[in-house]
């Protein structure tokens, strides 16, 4: 037996059974949303990640050099040195 869900005194549009086709139209389209986002939850589990940072100073001073460019032509990366004297390289590997 299928009982109306509306009010006796309330005009009511829509029948039960067209609210359970939506509720299921909704968690099947719910469920194909999830197994699509499924593969890109672990994608990134097997980078790893390092930064080499540290202190670039005057040879001669020893004085801490602000805004200096620090390059790594194998890589091909760069980055500059901050109000401190201190500069980083970002680097992400596969792992093996």
């Amino acid at each position: 037996m299928i009982v109306n869900p509306c009010l006796p005194n309330f005009n009511c549009n829509i029948s039960y059974l067209e609210i359970v086709k939506h509720k299921n139209l909704f968690m099947i389209k719910s469920l194909i949303v999830f197994l699509i986002l499924i593969p890109f939850v672990g994608f990134n589990q097997n980078i790893e990640k390092r930064t080499i940072s540290g202190y670039i100073t005057d040879e001669k001073t020893g004085e801490k050099l602000i805004g200096a460019t620090v390059l790594d032509a194998v890589f091909k990366k760069g980055a500059a040195t901050n109000d401190y004297g201190i500069g980083s390289l970002n680097y992400s590997f596969k792992k093996l």
